[in-house]
């Protein structure tokens, strides 16, 4: 089984440009050193950050499901995110009224994955209780404050 820990960091640091967000991924493949997908954007919420840091797991590994670089027998997913709102919207419940284009690429990357992938596992854990969710904690705050002192004063992401 792929192992997907996630997490998403958001801070109010420079109101005057919004929240600087900051979401992280650590992917943990059988027989494959472990990688880390992150990445930032300015005038974000928290919300937006964790449904990012799902998203961006779950297309890292449909990408390589699509070019065939899965070891065989891979039939699960299990996806580790601390977002109790996020892990209850990812497994439908609760209603998702909010951040619509985030969850319409993550549940659109999750159905495409799943035609490869049968099992698709949503596991909700408290925050920093696994070593690879407190890496991916530390690196989603570490790209936040990268975004709030080293990018333009502009709407951006990367």
């Amino acid at each position: 089984k792929i192992k997907i820990f996630t997490d998403g960091s958001c801070s109010t640091a420079l109101v005057d440009h919004g929240c600087n967000g900051g979401f992280c991924c650590v992917v943990d493949i059988p027989g494959e050193r472990p990688k880390v997908v992150r990445g930032a954007q300015s005038d974000t919420t928290i919300s937006k950050m964790e449904i990012k840091a799902v998203a961006a797991g779950v297309v890292y590994v449909l990408e390589l499901a699509t070019k065939g670089f899965l070891p065989k027998g891979v039939d699960t997913v299990e996806i580790y995110c601390d977002s109790q709102f996020v892990a209850n919207c990812f497994v439908g419940a609760n209603k998702i009224a909010a951040n619509k284009p985030q969850w319409a690429e993550l549940l659109e990357a999750a159905k495409l994955l799943e035609k490869i992938v049968p099992n698709i596992e949503m596991i909700k854990i408290s925050r920093n209780t696994e070593p690879e969710s407190r890496l991916a904690d530390k690196v989603a705050g570490e790209v936040r404050e990268l975004l709030r002192n080293y990018a333009p004063k502009t709407k951006s992401s990367w």
